[in-house]
């Protein structure tokens, strides 16, 4: 079962792996700089000297351009990693001050969000559909301790689909039940 705690650990050994893969594309992109500056210089030699023109800036144009475009596709992907981790910072940020004016305890709320992380961490769907399915669980009177069994379901019900969407309506499903049962 993988914890927030694991996912993190992998984001920071994914990086170093980014540092190490990015020294290697700097590598083979001198490799292929120099092999294409020999390959112009070789043959273009004749016509090079005969206008006076040197190509020796090919290379370095080349690799200029190879190495700034992997700069940018590694920049962007770190961008978009740290923008989902403030993201999610923010909804978790957000489920913790919710959880704990509904709940009345911060240390409830919080272990409550943990066992949400952990849900979602296992499942195919994103934490925000099983936290706004347990909200929508909780609205309709389902006690806080029998939440996560309810969960259970809901998911077992909603995986078939393989459809987040489904989590919605079988939650409301189950929470119209459950009222009608009381």
């Amino acid at each position: 079962m993988a914890t927030f705690a694991d996912l993190t650990a992998k984001l920071n050994l994914n990086i170093a792996n980014f540092a190490s893969n990015m020294q290697k594309a700097s590598s083979q992109a001198n490799k292929f700089a120099a092999n294409l500056q020999g390959k112009i210089n070789s043959g273009m030699l004749e016509p090079t000297k005969k206008a006076k023109f040197e190509f020796k800036d090919v290379a370095r144009i080349v690799q200029g351009i190879l190495i700034s475009k992997a700069f940018y596709g590694g920049l962007n992907a770190i961008r978009s990693a740290t923008d989902a981790v403030w993201s999610f910072s923010q909804q978790l940020e957000y489920a913790q001050m919710v959880y704990s004016n509904l709940f009345g305890s911060t240390a409830l709320a919080s272990e409550f969000i943990n066992v949400l992380k952990d849900f979602a961490a296992v499942t195919p769907f994103a934490f925000s559909d099983a936290e706004a399915a347990a909200k929508r669980l909780l609205a309709y009177g389902i006690k806080y301790q029998n939440v996560m069994y309810v969960m259970q379901g809901v998911l077992a019900a909603s995986t078939a689909q393989q459809n987040p969407a489904i989590i919605e309506s079988v939650s409301r499903a189950m929470g119209r039940y459950t009222l009608r049962a009381v």
